[in-house]
């Protein structure tokens, strides 16, 4: 039923042809899966986000993708993955005293595996940088 969807632009799209019709449908479904608050779909999102950022090297879309998985590790907490990825995005925007406490937190989750042994030279890096004797360079500055 029409009434269903939220925005008249939608219900336009689903009278134009078949392929927008699909695209009328995806942004749709992605709308409803964004109002789930679903950690999962957050972390999917927010690392979808962070590759974006990484070979595009847009600032704003790393900033965006490490609010997505903010808040999906606001809503997990223990969710390792999300943990992982989430410090790894804290890091690479040179957001060092928040990326030190992801990797410290996750480390309490995983302290075995190969994942662990990736995070804890990241934490060691960190330690490194916030005291000076590390070799990561400030931050670039950001491009509008």
């Amino acid at each position: 039923m029409i009434r269903s969807f939220s925005s008249k632009k939608t219900v336009r799209l689903f009278h134009q042809e078949p392929v927008k019709e699909f695209a009328a449908f995806a942004s749709v479904a992605l709308r409803r899966l964004a109002a789930l608050d679903s950690a999962e779909i957050l972390s999917d999102l927010g690392m979808a986000d962070f590759q974006k950022a990484e070979k595009t090297s847009n600032p704003q879309m790393q900033a965006l993708a490490f609010e997505r998985l903010s808040e999906g590790a606001r809503l997990k907490p223990k969710d390792a993955a999300l943990l992982f990825n989430k410090a790894l995005a804290a890091q690479t925007m040179f957001a060092f005293t928040e990326a030190r406490g992801d990797w410290e937190a996750y480390l309490q989750l995983d302290s075995q595996s190969g994942w662990a042994r990736e995070a804890r030279q990241h934490l060691d890096d960190l330690k490194k940088n916030l005291t000076g004797s590390g070799t990561t360079l400030p931050p670039p500055p950001l491009k509008p």
